[in-house]
């Protein structure tokens, strides 16, 4: 049913302010490393957890994080397992681990 609204010319429009924009939120990292292709540091950490073997709950990570080597995007993977301190670069399009070592201290 369509309704048709009559306008006197004396009346008094009320009108709204114009809507303003929504502030836009700052993409997140893990949307970031999405967009440029990258595998993102929950796969990276997973694939150097699988490599040494050893389960997230018995680790304390001590470093996981994007890095830029020679323009190659990188993870840089470091976590313990007691004494053990494990080291890992995984390639952040592949997830293919570049280096891996574990020393004990």
């Amino acid at each position: 049913m369509d309704k048709s609204v009559e306008v006197n010319e004396h009346a008094v429009r009320e009108t709204k302010p114009a809507a303003t924009a929504a502030p836009t939120a700052a993409p997140t990292a893990a949307a970031t490393e999405a967009a440029r292709g990258f595998i993102g540091v929950d796969r990276a950490k997973s694939i150097a957890l699988g490599h040494a073997g050893v389960s997230a709950s018995s680790v304390a990570f001590s470093k996981a994080k994007l890095d830029d080597d020679d323009g190659r995007g990188v993870y840089e993977i470091e976590f313990y397992v007691g004494n053990t301190e494990y080291d890992y670069e995984i390639d952040a399009h592949s997830g293919a681990i570049l280096e891996a070592s574990a020393d004990n201290d």
